[in-house]
């Protein structure tokens, strides 16, 4: 009996553990959406599943060429021009990656080189099995934001959209353009330990004299 008592115990040790993991994993992906949400109030579905596959999967998807991802930094500094006063963004839930706005550069905080560099080092080399784990973690991802009730516009439509790509195998998605012509990104992936080891400390360096001026 004593034996019963204890298997019993540990089952419902492990059943409350396993639902406090469940609570906290809803609790991050609610709170990382509601972030999303208000920093870019017309933020779709389909910005939403960016924000988290860049969270996951970081830009090794347009790294493996390097000679042609410095071709295109340099060409998307020339052609486009902010005065974003947000240097960066933690994305996703996990926060593994920043969103570092190319106004780093433009406002000479910090070099083409040393970014170019930090967006190289932060690629993963990424697998179909890395892709396989996405898809699945996107389904429920996907249904906790349903959950939430939100009345994002176009909600059904980017869901289906999301689902064909995955379903091709393939993860990969533009922002949407409601986003592009509304906020206007222009930003590289930085691993966060990368970020906050290469480029962290420089931009806050630049804050202080400022602030000082």
């Amino acid at each position: 009996m004593k034996h019963i008592k204890v298997a019993i115990l540990a089952i419902l040790i492990f059943a409350g553990c396993n639902s406090q993991a469940q609570n906290t994993f809803a609790d991050s992906i609610q709170q990382a959406v509601r972030k999303q949400i208000e920093a870019y109030p017309q933020t779709t579905l389909q910005d939403i599943y960016k924000n988290f596959f860049q969270d996951q999967l970081g830009p090794g998807h347009i790294i493996e060429d390097t000679s042609r991802a410095g071709l295109m930094l340099r060409e998307e500094l020339k052609q486009h021009h902010s005065t974003s006063s947000i240097y960066y963004e933690a994305i996703g839930y996990r926060n593994n990656f920043y969103r570092v706005n190319l106004s780093v550069v433009w406002n000479g905080i910090i070099s083409y080189e040393q970014l170019f560099k930090a967006f190289v080092e932060s690629a993963i080399p990424l697998s179909q099995t890395h892709i396989d784990h996405w898809k699945q973690q996107w389904q429920d991802i996907e249904t906790i934001i349903q959950n939430m009730n939100l009345n994002i516009e176009n909600y059904e439509a980017d869901k289906n959209k999301i689902n064909t790509i995955l379903n091709q195998g393939n993860y990969m998605m533009r922002h949407s353009k409601t986003y592009n012509q509304l906020y206007d990104p222009h930003y590289r992936l930085i691993e966060k330990h990368i970020f906050e080891q290469q480029l962290l400390p420089i931009i806050n360096q630049h804050n202080k004299t400022k602030h000082k001026q």
